[in-house]
């Protein structure tokens, strides 16, 4: 978490990672092996898919050292992703895992699972637990605020029929959280269609803004203005 190219997109899917592996392990202890399946699957498709991939991309654009390091975070979560649900669908990771390791050595050889490569997904090693660190719970909550916000915008849009390609303006009062909102802006920018010339971030407001529908989402208040939607 030290290192200078992590951004909090990749501490987060990177922490949940570990929680997943934990949890995993108790559940398999316990024969609980349904909600085990359960679990990787909604982590990778849920999480990793739905949320990681898409501001990885945002990230990849950028070039340096911030696209190598979320190149590196890619892989590895996939790559850990298919050992975990290998017990479950054998013959799709074996086939995927294959053409992730291929493609990885070719273009992406500075990562390399803990081991190396091995010849199969079938006798790869399990992925190893590992014990929180102190960092993992913050970032883990100060993304999750990301996402509930992007959530609220995205299902006023749903409500008010907004085309996905219309972008529209908003405004953020955002209290204690306004670093995490600035520092996030192009992400939720992006993730709720907003006009990112337009989304505007302030940690407390004067006045409300007229003409807008108000949005709460945890210590954020959200202002989307109604002609921008109808």
């Amino acid at each position: 978490e030290g290192q200078p190219g992590w951004t909090l997109a990749d501490s987060w899917i990177y922490a949940r990672l570990q929680q997943v592996v934990r949890e995993v392990e108790r559940l398999f202890d316990n024969y609980q092996y349904g909600e085990a399946g359960r679990q990787i699957y909604d982590f990778l498709w849920g999480e990793f898919a739905d949320w990681y991939v898409e501001i990885a991309k945002l990230q990849l654009d950028l070039d340096g050292d911030r696209a190598f390091y979320t190149a590196q975070t890619l892989l590895q979560v996939l790559d850990q992703t298919l050992r975990l649900l290998h017990p479950f669908t054998p013959f799709v990771t074996e086939e995927l895992w294959g053409h992730l390791k291929l493609a990885t050595q070719e273009y992406f050889p500075a990562y390399r699972p803990e081991g190396g490569w091995e010849e199969a997904l079938i006798i790869a090693r399990w992925p190893e637990q590992r014990h929180e660190e102190p960092w993992e719970r913050g970032k883990i909550a100060d993304f999750e605020l990301v996402q509930e916000v992007v959530r609220a915008i995205r299902n006023l849009r749903a409500e008010k029929s907004v085309p996905p390609s219309r972008k529209i303006p908003a405004t953020l009062a955002g209290g204690d959280a306004t670093p995490i909102l600035c520092d996030q802006a192009a992400a939720i920018a992006a993730l709720s269609n907003l006009d990112p010339g337009e989304l505007q971030i302030a940690e407390r407001l004067e006045e409300k803004p007229e003409g807008s529908v108000a949005l709460i989402a945890g210590p954020v208040e959200i202002y989307l203005p109604l002609a921008g939607m109808v």
